[in-house]
């Protein structure tokens, strides 16, 4: 650039303007230059970082699945823990029910004297079985904390009952088998006896007894006394919570069951306890 061209002048080898004018010519063709040249080299690193960078992932999604594959990495389905598990816990039958399992998370509830409490948890594999502890929420006296182990060949297990509130409690060891009926069992019905009153025993092993008393409304009447039953071949036992028809709080009955010709199937037609015959009250 020669001197005085465009008001600069040249003093010690430096360019210094000289003319305010100048500051137009800068405006309008040198500044807008430097812009395109920044724009072009920002959009250049952006698209350089984008193709490096790594995806966006929500933050479940870097928690959840991993367990998930922590526990399905031993190539077993955890949803075949689902299910019903009858065991004998302190010589009384239990009734356990896992009907949620995924990732380490699983939860039921189980049924013992009667007394029915939710439970939930973790799982885990432990060799060639699967560990479940379980919790009850700790607001009855009897709630307490399980551990669970279940062969995944045979899906029977052992367990252990500790206490969580009455310390007089003490720890109770049991073991249990799952239920492989898929639902269906001919005892697990609604039974009446000679007097109208109804016992309903349930696949998941809970039963209930249902009565009138006789007095206040129909509502008012009737009573319910929950209880759990246990099929033990010519005979079920049923243990109730504590109450006056069954002060015992104990319950045998007979099975009857009948064979017709030509059917290899075995019907249970009635039963026969506390001295009455109890008829299925299903059609």
């Amino acid at each position: 650039m020669k001197e005085g061209e465009n008001g600069w002048t040249c003093t010690r080898q430096r360019w210094r303007f000289v003319n305010p004018e100048s500051l137009s010519y800068l405006s309008q063709n040198i500044y807008p230059m430097f812009k395109y040249i920044f724009a072009i080299t920002f959009f250049a690193s952006f698209v350089a970082c984008k193709s490096d960078s790594v995806p966006e992932t929500k933050v479940d999604s870097l928690v959840s699945p991993n367990i998930d594959r922590l526990v399905l990495n031993t190539t077993f389905d955890i949803q075949k823990l689902k299910g019903i598990y009858h065991g004998s816990f302190d010589g009384t039958p239990i009734s356990i029910s896992i009907n949620y399992a995924n990732g380490i998370n699983i939860s039921g509830y189980n049924i013992h004297k009667g007394l029915k409490r939710n439970m939930r948890g973790n799982l885990e594999p432990f060799g060639s079985q699967f560990k479940l502890v379980l919790d009850e929420p700790g607001t009855n006296k009897y709630d307490g904390h399980f551990e669970l182990f279940i062969d995944t060949a045979t899906f029977e297990g052992k367990g252990s009952w500790q206490p969580k509130n009455d310390q007089s409690l003490k720890k109770k060891d049991f073991t249990f088998v799952k239920d492989k009926t898929e639902g269906y069992n001919q005892l697990a019905s609604s039974w009446t006896d000679s007097l109208g009153r109804i016992m309903t025993m349930n696949v998941d092993g809970s039963a209930q007894f249902a009565y009138y008393t006789g007095k206040g409304t129909p509502q008012e009447q009737l009573q319910n006394i929950a209880g759990n039953w246990q099929d033990q071949k010519d005979s079920v036992i049923v243990f109730w919570q504590p109450n006056t028809i069954f002060p015992s709080r104990r319950s045998a009955f007979f099975v009857k069951r009948e064979k017709y010709e030509g059917d290899s199937t075995i019907y249970v037609q009635g039963l026969l306890g506390e001295n009455m015959e109890w008829v299925n009250e299903a059609p």
